[in-house]
């Protein structure tokens, strides 16, 4: 009689599993590889001129784009990228090869490190690091750390709860898709009532660490507001989808939810002043997830003081410095021992820990240096112009928005505009002089392609924010929507096989996707 899977040690189906989700990724990035060398000889003719006589020639002159379709096997190809990173441990901390005990279920590292140091789940968490999510003094897994934790693989936390998110997503718009099964049972694996307690606890000391009073003044808390506002994200998702195992995932994730929705609402009242960089910490960013969180579950306390923090930060900002945001295409070489040339080292999704100011939250951080101008920094992984933009757009009343956006943003005919309109390019490769190198500068180019995959997707997001909000015989919503079609299109056309960190561009592709759709 033939072994079904049931029957098979843990192991060997843990395995299995793994097999099975590494094919579906061959096959998918395959699919997704062709498509994407077949329309990448259009690319580098999507630039589009300096200046033009108004907005009715600016359209004319935009690149035609075909909007993404999400159908079934573009589901497919999205939904396997996830679940292939949600159980590969995040990197132990200083880059040591990750140790796990022998209880523990297999998996591989990640690229990115959530600087977890010390710590198990009994211990004190310090502030900000990670430390004791699931790393333990000897550099080796904690024991049970699979069924005390939900979101310890893809790089880093908030990777790995946007990845969750997206295969809720999917799961959810595809029910009957051909990762079905597989992707229920992650999720019911990750989002099991002891994980999310054990998530719960962990922030809660974390919390407790900095300040023993809740939500007082607690500057640099662990994935705060970044993955706080994922992580709403993701229960507002299980919330909104009736079906039996969604509805139990949902009161799993309510305790966590309420308490992060009560943290950044204390942090967002008690914010001095915005990061603006292009980065993931970028703070309107954050805003824009928590609102679409507050409006989804009716949480009339966290929208209003979203509300009220975007106008008293943002409501006065005016000529944003768009030409920060001028896209380059950034040579990358790799050499002896791993460097590379032009993006810092990491993942893209990481990129977020360039130098940028601290966000501190009480009134000593006024000794800091002035604010920057709006747009400061440049894009990263998310452009700093539009993304306050598409913020505002939900902030203020349609009169007062319009008026606030021709102050804030150039005329989209003139050159001023310009560099927001523009397609991003691919990264440049450098000749390596030797098989490391070679690999080296093979990833370096993957990574840097993932982030202006990433970018690109970010900025399509928010042009479709900004053309919802003008009114609909308003000629720029042609404009706007036309752009956001060109942003989405690249940001395909970037997504490929060869792109290191691709598994957390997916939950990048379907907010944009999200959002079109409303």
């Amino acid at each position: 009689m033939p072994i079904t899977e049931e029957q098979l040690h843990p192991h060997r189906r843990d395995c299995l599993r793994t097999a099975r989700v590494a094919l579906l990724l061959t096959l998918c990035c395959a699919t997704s590889s062709a498509r994407a060398q077949q329309s990448d000889t259009r690319t580098e003719s999507t630039s589009v001129r300096a200046d033009y006589r108004d907005i009715a020639e600016l359209l004319e002159k935009l690149p035609r784009a075909t909007p993404p379709v999400f159908d079934e096997a573009r589901a497919l190809w999205l939904g396997a990228l996830p679940l292939g990173c949600i159980d590969r441990l995040q990197s132990r901390p200083g880059g040591r090869p990750a140790t796990r005990p022998a209880t523990a279920p297999e998996g591989g590292r990640g690229g990115d490190s959530t600087n977890n140091s010390t710590g198990a789940r009994g211990g004190t968490p310090a502030a900000n690091s990670g430390a004791g999510y699931f790393w333990v003094p000897t550099y080796t897994v904690m024991l049970d750390h699979d069924r005390l934790r939900a979101f310890w693989g893809c790089n880093d936390w908030h990777s790995s709860v946007g990845s969750t998110w997206a295969t809720v997503r999917l799961l959810r718009h595809f029910p009957k898709g051909a990762l079905d099964v597989l992707a229920r049972e992650k999720l019911n694996a990750h989002l099991g009532r002891a994980n999310l307690d054990g998530e719960f606890d962990f922030f809660r000391a974390t919390a407790g660490a900095i300040n023993p009073i809740p939500s007082a003044s607690q500057s640099g808390l662990f994935e705060r507001p970044y993955g706080f506002a994922w992580f709403l994200t993701l229960h507002a998702e299980l919330r909104a989808w009736p079906d039996t195992q969604a509805t139990r995932w949902a009161a799993n994730t309510a305790p966590l939810a309420r308490w992060m929705a009560n943290s950044l609402t204390e942090y967002f009242a008690k914010l001095v002043e915005p990061i603006r960089s292009g980065g993931q910490a970028n703070t309107a960013q954050s805003l824009t997830l928590a609102f679409d969180y507050a409006n989804a579950v009716g949480d009339p306390r966290l929208r209003q003081v979203v509300v009220s923090t975007a106008r008293r930060l943002f409501a006065q900002d005016t000529v944003c410095t768009t030409q920060s945001e001028r896209p380059i295409a950034v040579a990358v070489a790799g050499g002896r021992g791993g460097g590379r040339r032009g993006t810092p080292d990491g993942n893209a999704d990481s990129l977020a820990r360039l130098a940028q100011r601290p966000n501190d939250l009480t009134a000593a951080a006024r000794l800091a240096p002035p604010t920057p101008e709006p747009g400061g920094g440049g894009p990263v992984v998310v452009s700093p112009c539009l993304s306050e933009a598409a913020l505002m757009s939900s902030m203020l009343e349609p009169r007062a928005y319009l008026t606030w956006l021709d102050r804030f943003l150039p005329p989209l005919p003139s050159g001023r505009f310009a560099p927001l309109t523009e397609p991003l390019p691919a990264p440049a490769t450098v000749r390596a002089t030797d098989s490391t190198a070679t690999a080296a500068t093979s990833a370096a180019f993957g990574i840097e392609r993932a982030r202006l995959a990433g970018l690109s997707f970010a900025r399509a997001q928010s042009m479709e924010r900004i053309a919802r909000a003008l009114p609909p015989r308003d000629p720029r919503v042609a404009v706007w929507h036309r752009l956001s079609d060109i942003q989405a299109e690249r940001g395909f056309e970037l997504m490929r096989d060869d792109t290191a960190g691709l598994f957390w561009l997916p939950a990048q592709a379907l907010l944009y996707e999200a959002v079109r759709k409303r």
